[in-house]
């Protein structure tokens, strides 16, 4: 659990600050440098830290739901996953949008994506959700949770792609 990162259809921040959102699974993970930084990256890539800089303390319940939505981004982001299920449809930037924008970003371009949605997987999804560079398109009511361990182990498999240390991190999402 700790190498996967998840992103929901409904934002589910932790009943935490929003800093405590975005540096918990970094700490528990045994991250060492600098959490001010790692926080303020996660969420400027997350395009949310204008909107919060000045509000860290506060719980992430007093923010709106696309905020949410971004903080939970932003917190996925701050572990470096090596693999990331994610929801097609959310609040304010769906899954595709949220994909393009990971795959665009030096610091996450190979954490692979599954998409794991209520949508239907009609063959044009799936063709456009590989063609941005998702490993695969689980549909929920499709797919067994065998089938989305199986996956997910296969991935996990793989040889490492990157380095347990935290890496800047620039502001695509």
């Amino acid at each position: 659990r700790r190498r996967i990162g998840m992103v929901f259809q409904k934002p589910n921040p932790f009943p935490k600050s929003i800093y405590e959102n975005i540096s918990w699974g970094a700490k528990i993970n045994g991250f060492k440098g600098n959490m001010d930084e790692l926080v303020e990256q996660s969420l400027r890539s997350a395009a949310l830290w204008d909107e919060v800089k000045d509000k860290l303390k506060k719980s992430a319940y007093e923010l709106s739901g696309g905020q949410q939505q971004r903080l939970c981004i932003a917190r996925t982001i701050a572990i470096q996953p090596d693999i990331i299920l994610m929801d097609l449809r959310m609040p304010v930037k769906d899954g595709m949008d949220a994909t393009i924008a990971l795959k665009a970003d030096s610091a996450t371009k190979d954490i692979p994506v599954i998409f794991l949605t209520s949508i239907e997987d009609g063959e044009g999804r799936i063709t456009a959700a590989k063609a941005i560079g998702a490993e695969d398109f689980l549909t929920k009511s499709k797919t067994a949770i065998q089938d989305v361990i199986s996956k997910v182990n296969e991935i996990l498999a793989r040889p490492v792609r990157k380095s347990k240390n935290m890496v800047k991190i620039s502001n695509h999402l």
